[in-house]
């Protein structure tokens, strides 16, 4: 057992133990579902494409029948089945793990499973293929019926600020524990077939109990609503959703995200389920090769996870959707694309990458229908295919929570999850529907292609805005760095005004890549002149307005409070918007008529290193400037929200600060004078460096040796001293006195001769000079 402290001073008790059961347990019961459903998966297309068992399925309604090849169809009835309890019986285990204690729960539900691994071995051994059907589902089931337990019990017995590390550690070991599952299903099938697939009901077994024995020692939360009724009606889970379909149809923004959020599991089980079918059909590879296969595609996806949650920079980047989307559609159109359009150029390269990896020949596969070049080249597409997965749905499962109305929050992502379970089933039945339509697995990988792509469209249709994210998103990656400092500052929910210290078309870029809220910027009208600025305005629903018209001024008032009423964060300016001929309109003198009678924070921020960096204005021109680094770092600074009167002058003042602080944040372009100065001899060694009207003129080859020269005498004089005084003109003498005391690693304090001595006795005190180097010529 732990304490921890929370932010009022309360002392929690952080039981250590019994979480990391949980995570134990959890773990567990993640491999032996997907260790078990494969081995299942494996074993049924064996018996099917043996002949042991009536391959074909006739499934009718009215006049309408289908007749389903069981061999090819093994995994989308299997993902089918598999999802039907997480349609059907949800309300009725959240509402028992309400009922009783969540520990409780989950002992039961390991019971559960250990019965289900022991006649998971009887019917192996019978080989009857319908009593593993029925196990299927009553695993799925227990899967079911243990998510409320496991996602429930961590906010009754964990204080508030040990829950999001202890979900993440949750997530991480049962990503693990899937992929472990998966690659190790096919190996321990191969192991076991000629022997007795219910041979690997041991495994499974054994790890059962031991789930079993360390959910006993799971966290015990009493009974959060004892007084509960179960419902007994399959259809209670569609039961009062309306109101939360009604509220994801109309947010325009939440709506897109479910659909796409959903679209990832849809297309993400039609991926899966045709890896199995090109695997076992197509390439002839065995089963272990196969869990390979689905590993690779897993562990892509928890590459490009990790991936977009670093590269958002601590924000919800929405950007990533259209892109990761667009690397799902041509992965898998590269996936379409058969072995013998590779063969003449890829496959020797990867043949011989192969060898180069081995120091082998490469070796020969199981049914000699793939090469080793081309196992390899598909695992690399997988990996990909998978990589852009997680890309695209890392920024949608984080909106979801963010969008989602905070009073609805817990009903909108338990729909959501609802949606997601009947999408998958509606992929396993359109996996069906293609497979009886005649089309191979590399025809269908075309069409997850096609789709993939199709629904970037559409998002970028509805949200174009997003096309704009994206492409500020690749800058802030690759040319620019973009540092944002107080961005907890932004409030996550509800309106609220800032007031940046300039803000012309290119400032709103950078503020639209700094943060994840939705901000209605405020512009002058002359930016629409301009062809570009004009689609940005539209893009991103900036406000615009004529600064000369006192009517157009109101309009713009009134609609930027409906926006804060309406929950959105206004931008304006203190130096007024940017006319097309450089020219500064007025700004507000007052700023509280945007927010009077309003409860909306109004937080300053200061955006550095942009207006005379990036651009200037000639004219009527806006002048591009190349950046003078390479990563040109940019600072967006947003300072804590403002009390009191919103003058001008008040907000001036705070924005001038947050520009000072920021200004010592900036990253030196050298860090030391004698450094810096040594890198720029080195590039321009004969160019002039420096010149006065007595020494005449140095390049920056005599400098260089100069000041060393210099430095080597001036060692025994300033010994160990860290601060030296210099009263030396501004001169080549100078010049190099200070470079000779840099590269020795002392303080050169230059003092001022026009001083009185009084002021030079001061700095001599305040510095702890003791020795001062200066020259006979300025004694005299």
């Amino acid at each position: 057992m732990g304490n921890s402290q929370s932010h009022s001073g309360e002392i929690h008790t952080y039981p250590r133990r019994g979480f990391w059961a949980l995570v134990v347990t959890q773990a567990q019961g993640a491999f032996n579902d997907n260790l078990f459903q494969y081995i299942i998966i494996f074993y049924l297309i064996a018996q099917y494409s043996a002949g042991g068992t009536d391959a074909n399925w006739n499934i009718g309604l009215g006049e309408w029948s289908v007749t389903l090849n069981m061999e090819e169809n093994v995994q989308d009835v299997a993902s089918l089945l598999f999802s039907l309890p997480f349609i059907l019986f949800p309300a009725f285990f959240g509402a028992l793990a309400d009922k009783f204690s969540k520990q409780k729960i989950a002992v039961l539900t390991k019971y559960w499973e250990v019965g289900i691994m022991v006649l998971g071995g009887v019917a192996f051994y019978w080989g009857a293929p319908w009593f593993i059907w029925v196990l299927l589902f009553l695993m799925a089931t227990q899967s079911t019926m243990f998510g409320p337990a496991k996602y429930g019990i961590l906010p009754e017995t964990l204080p508030e600020e040990k829950l999001s590390s202890s979900n993440g550690i949750i997530q991480m070991t049962t990503m693990g524990a899937i992929i472990a599952g998966i690659a190790l299903a096919g190996p321990v099938y191969t192991m076991v077939k000629d022997m007795g697939v219910y041979r690997a009901s041991f495994v499974l077994v054994f790890f059962s109990i031991l789930g079993l024995s360390m959910a006993h020692f799971i966290m015990k939360p009493p009974a959060a609503n004892p007084t509960k009724k179960l419902p007994m009606n399959p259809l209670v889970p569609w039961s009062g959703m309306g109101q939360y379909f009604k509220a994801i149809w109309s947010d325009r923004i939440l709506f897109n995200v479910v659909v796409g959020y959903t679209y990832f599991w849809f297309a993400g089980l039609m991926v899966r389920n045709n890896l199995v079918a090109f695997s076992n059909g197509t390439l002839g590879i065995n089963e272990a090769l196969t869990s390979y296969f689905l590993a690779s595609v897993t562990i892509g996806i928890g590459f490009g996870a990790l991936g977009a949650g670093f590269l958002s920079r601590g924000k919800i980047e929405m950007g990533l959707v259209p892109i990761g989307a667009v690397g799902m559609g041509v992965f898998a159109l590269l996936l379409a694309v058969p072995a013998e359009v590779y063969g003449a150029t890829v496959l020797p390269f990867c043949d011989q990458v192969l060898v180069g990896i081995l120091g082998m020949p490469a070796p020969a596969f199981d049914a000699g229908n793939v090469t080793a070049g081309y196992y390899v080249l598909l695992q690399l597409l997988v990996f990909g295919l998978g990589l852009f997965a997680g890309v695209f749905d890392v920024p949608l499962a984080a909106a979801l929570q963010q969008y989602s109305p905070k009073s609805m929050k817990g009903g909108i992502i338990a729909t959501t999850n609802m949606l997601t379970f009947l999408f998958m089933s509606v992929g396993s039945v359109l996996m069906i529907v293609l497979r009886s339509a005649g089309l191979n697995p590399y025809e269908v990988f075309g069409v997850c292609a096609i789709m993939s792509l199709f629904m970037g469209g559409y998002i970028v249709y509805r949200l174009p805005l997003l096309v704009l994210r994206a492409y500020l998103w690749v800058l802030a990656n690759t040319k620019y760095r973009i540092k944002v400092l107080g961005r907890e500052n932004v409030p996550e929910l509800g309106g609220a005004l800032m007031v940046a210290n300039h803000m012309s078309m290119v400032d709103l870029l950078v503020l639209l890549a700094s943060n994840d809220r939705r901000v209605r910027y405020v512009v002058g009208k002359d930016v629409l002149r301009v062809s570009w600025m004009a689609r940005v305005v539209k893009m991103a629903d900036i406000i615009t307005y004529d600064p000369d018209s006192e009517s157009d001024v109101a309009r713009m008032v009134a609609e930027c409070r409906k926006a804060m009423s309406a929950g959105e964060v206004v931008c304006l300016t203190t130096e007024g918007p940017l006319k097309a001929d450089g020219e500064r309109c007025l700004a507000q003198t007052d700023y509280r008529r945007f927010v009077e009678g309003l409860d909306v924070p109004v937080v300053p921020l200061h955006m550095d290193m942009i207006w005379g960096k990036l651009y200037r204005f000639d004219g009527d021109e806006l002048v591009r400037l190349k950046p003078t680094r390479k990563k040109y770092p940019i600072q967006v600074h947003y300072g804590a929200s403002l009390e009191g009167p919103l003058t001008r002058e008040v907000l001036y003042h705070e924005i001038r600060r947050l520009g000072t602080e920021a200004y010592f944040e900036r990253p030196l372009e050298t860090q030391i004078l004698h450094r810096g100065f040594i890198k720029a001899a080195r590039r321009n060694l004969f160019s002039p460096a420096i010149a006065d009207g007595v020494s005449g003129q140095l390049n920056y080859f005599k400098a260089l040796v100069g000041s060393i020269v210099f430095a080597r005498k001036l060692k025994k004089i300033v010994g160990d001293e860290e601060t030296v005084g210099i009263v030396v003109p501004p001169s080549v003498g100078g010049v190099l006195t200070n470079l000779a005391l840099t590269m020795l690693g002392r303080v050169g304090v230059n003092l001022n001769y026009t001083m009185s001595n009084a002021g030079i006795a001061s700095c001599i005190d305040q510095c702890n000079i003791k020795t001062v180097l200066t020259s006979k010529k300025v004694l005299e």
